[in-house]
């Protein structure tokens, strides 16, 4: 009997040792397991910072943008009110251009057809007529 009990003693050792061995195994691979995790964690934490900061720059680049766009349209309504001014200008240069050609017309018939007419020499000379009047 005390050999049975010798032999499972010994059995019983040798798979305590076997137990034991695989315990400190999966310690061992649980302690690089959670080193990794604190590795990975530590890494996820400087993505998410690098993350938060691209995100500001891009939106300080989306706010930007949209002031340079609303410049834009501002630029663009005072290039169209300009135009819509040098048009009515152009159109009042022509309307004067048609009173003076007018004015010169009756001024071309007052100093050519001998009209007596005060300092009428000087008047007619004054805008390239000749006065030939009494």
């Amino acid at each position: 009997m005390l050999s049975i009990l010798a032999s499972l003693s010994v059995l019983y050792q040798g798979q305590l040792s076997n137990i034991l061995q695989e315990k400190n195994n999966l310690d061992e691979t649980l302690e690089e397991r959670n080193n990794r995790i604190s590795e990975l964690e530590s890494e996820n934490q400087n993505l998410s910072e690098r993350i938060s900061s691209q995100e500001s720059y891009i939106q300080s680049y989306i706010n930007e943008n949209e002031l340079l766009k609303s410049r834009i349209d501002s630029l663009n309504s005072t290039v169209s009110n300009l135009e819509q001014t040098l048009d009515n200008l152009r159109d009042e240069n022509n309307d004067l251009s048609d009173r003076i050609d007018s004015i010169n017309g009756t001024l071309y018939t007052i100093c050519t057809n001998n009209n007596t007419i005060e300092n009428g020499e000087d008047l007619c000379g004054d805008h390239g007529h000749e006065y030939e009047g009494n």
